[in-house]
């Protein structure tokens, strides 16, 4: 079995405040576990449940993760309140 990085990544919502290019912020509005935002972490961006893209954390400032998208689906453009969540499961929920 592989090393699944998303096994170790606390569950985190929030919302696209800031979209430029591949530059992404992410306001963290929902962290159940109160997880500090790390570096390194991965969000997928999506909107009404339509997956839009992955982004990787590289920079945090309070609440705020800021990254770049390494995926893109079909060339989705990702605009400001666009919503983020590290666990892909949590979309389905919805």
């Amino acid at each position: 079995a592989g090393f699944n990085f998303l096994d170790v990544m606390p569950r985190m919502e929030g919302v696209v405040t800031q979209a430029e290019g591949n530059l992404v912020t992410v306001r963290v509005t929902d962290n159940p576990t109160k997880s500090a935002i790390k570096p390194g972490y991965k969000f997928a961006i999506y909107d009404n449940n339509q997956y839009k893209g992955d982004m990787t954390v590289t920079d945090v400032a309070n609440d705020y993760a800021i990254g770049r998208v390494y995926l893109r689906q079909n060339n989705a453009v990702i605009e400001v309140g666009d919503r983020a969540a590290t666990d892909l499961q949590v979309i389905s929920a919805r």
